[in-house]
């Protein structure tokens, strides 16, 4: 039994240990993890594809690059950097092209499309809640102060 208990303690143990690597290693690879999350679940690439075949890859690969040229501008340690020198924002770029082009194939392969969210207002076909309170309100007014006109009809006159 005491044997049990001591396996159990340090199952416990190394357990605690592994979440705590884990979150070492997202801390330290935040950036990292949000632009996958970014391009994998949230980006809808049924819509990208073929936006991205009309053209739309132009503006993708010059943001991508000024992307890479500020983070080396600004001394972001890049893998490589001190091999590839001066074309480290190429490589960088590239890397990145690569990374957003294969979590659209992934999501298409797995069929991980994001939720469709709408930002505009539902429109519905009944009347607004109050408008008929404020509708008889208007006729009661216009009644009180001889206001209502009645539509034109042959025996008015």
């Amino acid at each position: 039994m005491t044997e049990l208990l001591q396996i159990l303690l340090e199952l416990a143990w190394n357990l605690a240990r592994l979440v705590v690597v884990l979150a070492a290693l997202t801390f330290r690879y935040a950036l990292v993890v949000g632009w996958l999350a970014w391009w994998l679940w949230l980006v809808d690439w049924r819509r990208l594809w073929p936006a991205l075949r009309q053209g739309a890859w132009v503006p993708l690969l010059l943001g991508l690059a000024l992307i890479s040229y500020i983070t080396w501008l600004l001394g972001v340690p890049i893998p490589g950097d001190k091999e590839l020198g001066r074309f480290a924002p190429i490589a960088l770029t590239s890397a990145l092209l690569t990374s957003v082009l294969l979590c659209g194939w992934v999501q298409t392969v797995f069929a991980w499309h994001p939720l469709a969210v709408s930002f505009e207002p539902a429109v519905s076909s009944a009347p607004a809640e109050g408008s008929h309170h404020l509708e008889s309100l208007a006729d009661h007014h216009e009644v009180e102060h001889g206001l209502r006109h009645e539509p034109f009809s042959p025996t008015s006159h």
